[in-house]
């Protein structure tokens, strides 16, 4: 079972990195959050290649996070998911992404071979197997591809051929991209295991969201749905209050990400600086090298006049010498 967990993790990380990278030849900034090709891939890895990089965190520090809508499926279980819609910088595009979690994919197929009695049209909401903990939760996004764009409010419609909408945060004070994805990230490290009973698709739909109104705050917008969070057939499905351990988590994790992109623009400036320092004491050496051997040419100029002269006093003695004594004196 442990070994199908971390199969399962290795694949998932290889299938998104392929997503963002083997398609495109040279990658842009913004294909972690404008994509060619469709993307899905687990939360952590994508938060990770979020921010990997200079480019990339200004990226998403530069998108902003307009609307979360809380969803509830009216089949399969009541399964319940986030809509997000963001406002890049590239143009003000807005685009979208979905989160939701669920049990490893794989792992609910290694139990049902063990267990051939499980049906697997009962739904990963529904699988009471899934109590133990040693399941790994699968935290996922989804991000539509620009090939075959699909517009946000196309893709509402099409969610509402099964979901409703629950309730919708539209926000007033700015969150970047950034900060969703530390968040997202805080939320699966919270519980890393998907749990039936307390760390399932219901409690982290109302976790991101109810952070993300409490700390970031904007105008909800209601309906006589909303009631329906949390509940499967109308009955209350115990979630783990997580809210403010998560919020903690989540401030010490942005912190966290403030002062290690500090660190790492000092180091850049030092390594910059470096290179400055060695090229202005390469030019000095290079100036100081120039004199010496300006000097050392000057010195083997005047020795080789110091040798002509010689040379031709010389040459003169002995002329006189062969003359022999001179006479008439």
């Amino acid at each position: 079972m442990v070994f199908n967990a971390v199969s399962s993790r290795v694949r998932w990380a290889i299938s998104a990195v392929a997503v963002l990278f083997m398609s495109h030849p040279a990658p842009s900034e913004m294909d972690f959050i404008l994509p060619i090709s469709e993307l899905k891939a687990q939360v952590d890895t994508w938060a990770t290649l979020a921010l990997c990089s200079s480019d990339r965190r200004d990226v998403a520090k530069g998108t902003i996070v307009k609307s979360a809508t809380h969803y509830k499926s009216r089949m399969n279980g009541g399964h319940e998911k986030l809509l997000i819609v963001l406002q890049t910088p590239h143009a003000g595009t807005i685009t979208y992404m979905v989160t939701d979690r669920g049990p490893d994919p794989d792992e609910m197929a290694a139990r049902r071979n063990e267990h051939p009695s499980m049906s697997p049209s009962a739904g990963p909401s529904t699988d009471l197997s899934l109590s133990s903990s040693d399941v790994w939760a699968d935290d996922r996004i989804f991000i539509p591809g620009t090939r075959r764009f699909q517009s946000l409010e196309s893709y509402k419609k099409h969610l509402g051929e099964q979901y409703d909408a629950l309730c919708t945060i539209t926000l007033n004070t700015p969150m970047s991209l950034a900060q969703l994805a530390v968040l997202l990230k805080a939320v699966y490290q919270h519980s890393v295991h998907y749990k039936l009973l307390t760390y399932q698709c219901y409690w982290h739909a109302y976790t991101i969201w109810e952070i993300i109104r409490k700390e970031f705050g904007g105008d909800v917008s209601q309906n006589k749905l909303q009631n329906k969070r949390g509940k499967y057939m109308g009955v209350n499905i115990r979630r783990e209050d997580s809210v403010e351990a998560i919020t903690d988590a989540y401030k010490r994790a942005w912190v966290a990400f403030g002062e290690e992109e500090t660190r790492a623009r000092q180091q850049a400036e030092y390594a910059i600086s470096q290179v400055g320092c060695r090229q202005l004491k390469f030019s000095g050496t290079f100036v100081d090298m120039y004199l010496d051997q300006a000097e050392e040419r000057g010195r083997a100029e005047g020795e080789a006049r110091e040798r002509a002269r010689y040379e031709a006093e010389r040459r003169e003695l002995e002329a006189y010498r062969r003359m022999g004594p001179l006479k008439g004196y």
